[in-house]
This record gives C-alpha cells, sequence and structure tokens, in this order.
C-alpha cells in the first residue's frame, strides 16, 4: 500500500504526556528522512506549536482549526480576567468546538500556572488522540506522533535553571527604567 510506514511507525516508542520523552525530535525525523518522499519529509519537519495556515494534510488542518479556536478561547479567557478586549488577539475560526470554552475555563481554576498550562496541553493531547482514529499506518499518523513529540518537547525544555535565568533577565533589563521612574521620570 503506498503511503503506507508500517515499520516505521511500529517501531517508535509509545508517547506519554505524563512521562519524559522516550525518543529526541531530531532522532523521529532522521527515522522519517530515511522514509518519506523529500516533499513530505519537509511538510513533516515545518510543523510546530503555531498553527499554519496551509495544512500538509487533512489531519493537519483539522488539527488547527482545534488548536486555534483553543487559543482564541484562551485570549478571550484572560482578556475577561483582564477587563479587556480580545478581538485586538484573535484569529479567525474555521470550525465550532461546543466544549472548548467550558473545557479552557476549568483548566484556568486559578491554581497554579504549571496546572493550568498542564491542563491545556492535557486537552491538546486528547484532541491529538482522536485524530488518530483511522489514521494507524500512514504519513497523518506521522504528523500527530510529530505533534505530540512536539508537546513532550515544550515540557523537556522547562526547567527551574532557565526559568530563573530568564526570569532574571527581565528584572535586569527592567532595572534601569525602574530607578529611572523612583527618581520621578515618566519612563523613557
Amino acid at each position: 500500500m503506498a503511503g503506507a510506514f508500517y515499520y516505521l511507525l511500529s517501531s517508535l516508542p509509545y508517547l506519554d504526556l505524563h512521562r519524559p520523552m522516550p525518543i529526541a525530535r531530531a532522532d523521529f525525523l532522521a527515522r522519517c528522512q530515511e522514509q518519506l518522499a523529500h516533499a513530505d519529509y519537509a511538510q513533516l519537519t515545518e510543523l510546530g506549536r503555531i498553527p499554519r495556515e496551509t495544512a500538509c494534510c487533512e489531519t493537519e488542518a483539522r488539527w488547527n482549526a482545534w488548536e486555534t479556536a483553543l487559543r482564541n478561547c484562551f485570549v478571550r479567557l484572560r482578556a475577561a480576567r483582564r477587563n479587556d478586549l480580545p478581538d485586538a488577539w484573535l484569529h479567525p475560526e474555521s470550525e465550532t468546538f461546543a466544549e472548548l470554552e467550558r473545557q479552557v475555563f476549568e483548566a484556568f481554576d486559578g491554581t497554579n500556572p504549571r496546572e493550568e498550562r498542564l491542563a491545556l496541553d492535557q486537552l491538546r493531547w486528547q484532541r491529538l488522540c482522536e485524530l488518530e482514529l483511522g489514521h494507524t499506518f500512514d504519513f497523518e499518523a506521522l504528523v500527530i506522533y510529530h505533534l505530540k513529540l512536539i508537546l513532550l518537547e515544550k515540557w523537556a525544555n522547562l526547567n527551574v535553571e532557565r526559568g530563573l535565568a530568564a526570569l532574571d533577565e527581565i528584572v535586569q533589563a527592567r532595572i534601569p527604567q525602574l530607578a529611572f521612574v523612583e527618581h520621578g521620570h515618566a519612563k523613557p
């Protein structure tokens, strides 16, 4: 069957959002490069966390529609909490997802930012699992696997040292501005 990747997909390790990455994204892509046509491989490597305007396949198009709706729900929630209008940050939606607004609202219960982000990624993971139906050994299964790896990689790259370094950098950059304001001057 053309476009079937039985060996490749069956040789990949199982992915779980709550466990460390069992394979690096670079290793996954290297395996794919050996098996895919150049154009398909190029499309796969262009996948990212931000939805693209042009999808490589129906599964990515469905993912992009859902991810855009999720991000818009998040924008509306943040704007409401700040008593602001969300219009400037909303993106056009191609589909409506009835339960999504409620799910995002429940995810952001105010407990702690890490748990809220994890709850959002659990929604993402669940959606990717839904999209897997009917795509066992085809290119679209590789797309879903790659999107899951992208989510896992995001969590793998988070650590306390990097977070503290980023916070320190932000604070150090703001200190001259704060001192300027503190002495009765307007912000530069």
